[in-house]
């Protein structure tokens, strides 16, 4: 995008060919093969946990009687709908028609029932969902420590695209047995059991693709300092 915004979510849509780009107060459409974007049709307003329905419709959460509420916006007709059910926010997996339903608990609901699992906070950075939803498969982060390393088992990554995600981690993350940092975990809802598929030193976000997974890791900007001695004349 050619101008300065803070972009706090992308989502790719289920065929993979646009990006749904969450920006301070508006939503972006990204077209991967032209290049261009255009945005949603909404008043100027922050958007909470941006997911895609499916290929013609987004899932995002407004501010609505003092509550956030879930919304869903079809991409043909431009028509904002509030859904039922009072949720507060609901991530969609379009390959599997799953949805995850947070209420105003904050608690996650899947299949009307409320899942074992405490992950605070629901959306990172009160923008974000801070877990992933796939294939029946529920991926979050949580804060390391020695209490909860034996809840959880720690996974070998197999694959190609998993192998290059731990290359790309490894100064970012030793040693690699730490108890302090952050955990990436996989969840298996219909097995209620989970199990460490990375160590992160620090908090990352991260999306879950049919080709692995994706880290963002904030870096610490550079800068330049000048000084600039006046003279007793004031040059």
């Amino acid at each position: 995008f050619n101008r300065n915004d803070w972009v706090y979510d992308v989502q790719w849509s289920p065929d993979d060919s646009q990006l749904a780009v969450l920006l301070s107060s508006e939503i972006q459409l990204l077209d991967i093969t032209t290049g261009q974007s255009r945005p949603v049709k909404l008043p100027p307003q922050e958007v909470r946990g941006l997911s895609w329905v499916n290929r013609q419709t987004l899932a995002f959460s407004l501010l609505h009687q003092q509550q956030w509420q879930l919304y869903h916006y079809d991409l043909v007709s431009e028509q904002l709908q509030l859904q039922p059910g009072a949720w507060a926010y609901a991530s969609y997996d379009a390959t599997t028609g799953q949805v995850m339903y947070v209420n105003q608990q904050q608690q996650l609901v899947l299949a009307d029932q409320p899942l074992p699992l405490q992950i605070p906070p629901i959306v990172a950075g009160e923008r974000r969902f801070n877990f992933d939803l796939l294939a029946g498969q529920l991926y979050f982060l949580q804060k390391s420590s020695p209490e909860m390393l034996p809840t959880f088992s720690t996974i070998i990554l197999e694959t190609p695209a998993q192998r290059q995600v731990e290359s790309s981690l490894q100064q970012q993350n030793k040693p690699q047995q730490s108890t302090t940092g952050f955990v990436l975990i996989q969840y298996d809802i219909a097995q209620a059991s989970g199990k460490i598929i990375q160590r992160l030193a620090q908090e990352s976000i991260f999306s879950i693709g049919n080709d692995g997974i994706y880290f963002t890791v904030d870096q610490a900007p550079e800068a330049d300092i000048f000084l600039l001695r006046l003279t007793s004349e004031g040059q």
